[in-house]
């Protein structure tokens, strides 16, 4: 499945992964070697990304180079001990973003499947997620629009709804 194709990519596809569609969005159906192909095409352009560029080498006084390639995996490993470089872990992620209203669920749909499910497949992740809504209108709104956004509000639990 897929929500969209758009300059030779499809937006939220799920190949060989269990997914929840949003039926309100429209919906591709690919033809399972056509995704499987694309899925392939991901990892592999995913891994040359991943993959390390040949590092420089140095010489000792000998001439003979600092790095040597690791014949196993095909990659560099160090003849020489050196001091490792401490990683700074990060412990909390946070965004923003401002979505078009009429492309709303679509985007919604895809910020999920392209951010939140990295954090949600992990275990040991806590994900918050708050929707802020801004309506503003010169004209003002007619006791209509109020009262149903008003009972809608209250139905979807939120915490916080006014009108100004």
């Amino acid at each position: 499945l897929a929500y969209g194709y758009e300059d030779g990519t499809y937006a939220g596809c799920s190949f060989g992964e269990t997914t929840t569609p949003i039926l309100d969005a429209a919906l591709l159906l690919i033809e399972p070697r056509a995704s499987a192909t694309y899925a392939e095409t991901l990892r592999a352009a995913e891994a040359a990304r991943l993959k390390p560029e040949k590092p420089p080498t140095e010489s000792d006084r000998t001439g003979q180079p600092l790095m040597a390639r690791d014949n196993a995996d095909g990659a560099y490993q160090s003849t020489t001990p050196s001091t490792p470089q401490p990683t700074i872990s990060k412990h909390q992620f946070y965004g923003t973003i401002e979505l078009d209203p009429v492309k709303a669920k679509f985007s919604f749909a895809q910020i999920v499947d392209e951010v939140v499910q990295q954090f949600t497949t992990r275990h040991d992740v806590e994900v918050k997620i708050s929707v802020e809504i801004l309506a503003e209108s010169s004209s003002g709104f007619d006791e209509g629009v109020q009262r149903a956004v008003k009972e809608n509000c209250n139905v979807l639990k939120f915490k916080n709804a006014e009108f100004e």
